[in-house]
């Protein structure tokens, strides 16, 4: 058996570096396709308040009525023993 890596591993190796160097390139911008303007034009806050439906500010949460940190009243119920065993199943040896 030859000792080194053959002619096809070389150019499945050189397709991948070829392909993350084109990738790195095209995520900053120097290979980006023409035509296409990824920059977002300015909101003013009067469109962002159209757009919300008012002038009110949103609240963040909807209120939670089942909060943890409230006091709830409980009813204490004392603890119930399930009744003895009677019989015990038959093992095998």
């Amino acid at each position: 058996m030859a000792g080194g890596p053959k002619t096809g591993f070389w150019i499945a190796v050189g397709l991948v570096v070829l392909g993350l160097v084109a990738y790195a390139l095209f995520k900053a911008g120097v290979l980006a396709p023409e035509g296409k303007d990824e920059t977002v034009g300015e909101i003013s806050p009067e469109d962002l308040k159209k757009i919300k439906g008012g002038g009110e500010p949103a609240a963040a949460e909807a209120p939670d009525n089942n909060a943890p940190t409230t006091v709830k009243e409980y009813e204490f119920v004392p603890s119930a023993k399930l009744p003895p065993v009677q019989a015990r199943p038959a093992t095998s040896p």
